[in-house]
């Protein structure tokens, strides 16, 4: 991997931040209600319209639309992005505390996702046509089939209430790592069992074209053991596909936790972002969307690199 590659990469995601930024830019300013409406709420009609406007001035809302997105550019170059209209704290200051129970959501649900569906689907494979084949299957289909929030709201409904064993809502104490663990089981498996059928699907469909390779059929050959011939021939070629998935796959995750964050009321940017967009703060908004584009970058680079640590004949010239 040489420099040359990482500036290419680097000119492919500017385009690809910008262009997610300007579009929330424009459509959270399309949408009905201000920031001024949610901030002056009933006394809105009893304000003098001259308080109104400073309050408008103060907060850069009365200039044209390139204007504002203009200086938001500007200072996000500079590192700054802005207040909150809701509370007046940095957007930074904002975000920070909420960066560390997202992360661990979309890992926890990466882990449950890569624990179970690549064992199934492997084993799936080495059970052309059996009961287990078709067992995996059969699960993959319905799971892909069940939206996020209703799996949400059934584990929630299960292990909440009918046999409370799990808290529901929340993140648990912050720094508690045993609290903190416990609050993200449900939401973990909750974001992770879709993403375990997708897996499953993508495992199954690799490992039986890699194990119809001549490769493989030279090692039966020679009289290599089974377990060798999968593990160490068969599942190294037939991983390529899979981290693509997984990659692809986080990505998702880290978006998918606006849904999962807010079902299980977890102190997340998923949820900050619901917030941040009903009280039409446009600072904060604008920053979810860009830490999230930003981890979405982060995570198709490192599928990059992973594809050069497991294939030697990848080569980014």
């Amino acid at each position: 991997m040489n420099a040359a590659y990482l500036v290419r990469r680097f000119l492919v995601f500017v385009p690809t931040i910008t262009g997610a930024v300007t579009l929330v830019f424009i459509v959270i300013r399309l949408a009905p209600g201000s920031p001024i409406d949610i901030i002056l709420g009933d006394f809105k009609d009893v304000t003098p319209r001259e308080t109104v406007a400073r309050i408008v001035a103060s907060y850069g809302l009365d200039q044209p639309l390139h204007v504002q997105y203009a200086r938001y550019v500007e200072r996000a170059l500079r590192g700054d992005l802005g207040f909150s209209l809701m509370n007046d704290r940095p957007v930074l200051q904002v975000l920070a505390p909420h960066l560390r129970p997202t992360l661990m959501l979309a890992f926890a649900g990466l882990l449950v996702a890569v624990a179970i569906g690549v064992p199934a689907g492997v084993a799936a494979a080495l059970r052309r046509n059996t009961g287990t084949d078709y067992g995996v299957m059969t699960f993959a289909v319905l799971w892909l089939s069940a939206p996020s929030f209703w799996l949400s709201i059934l584990l929630v409904y299960v292990f909440g209430y009918l046999v409370p064993v799990l808290p529901m809502f929340g993140g648990g104490t912050t720094g508690d790592l045993p609290s903190e663990l416990r609050y993200l089981v449900l939401p973990a498996i909750a974001i992770g069992s879709r993403s375990a059928a997708l897996l499953a699907r993508m495992s199954r469909s690799s490992t039986l074209e890699i194990m119809a390779q001549d490769f493989v059929r030279t090692a039966r050959a020679k009289g290599l053991a089974g377990r060798v011939v999968v593990y160490k021939h068969a599942l190294r070629n037939a991983a390529m596909p899979i981290v693509t998935v997984i990659g692809l796959d986080l990505a998702y995750l880290v978006g998918g936790t606006v849904v999962i964050e807010t079902v299980f009321a977890r102190p997340g940017l998923g949820k900050t972002l619901i917030d941040a967009i009903n009280n039409r703060d446009y600072p904060v908004v604008q920053g979810c969307i860009l830490v999230f584009a930003l981890g979405i970058i982060v995570v198709n680079f490192l599928t990059d690199v992973a594809y050069a640590l497991l294939d030697p004949r990848v080569r980014f010239d």
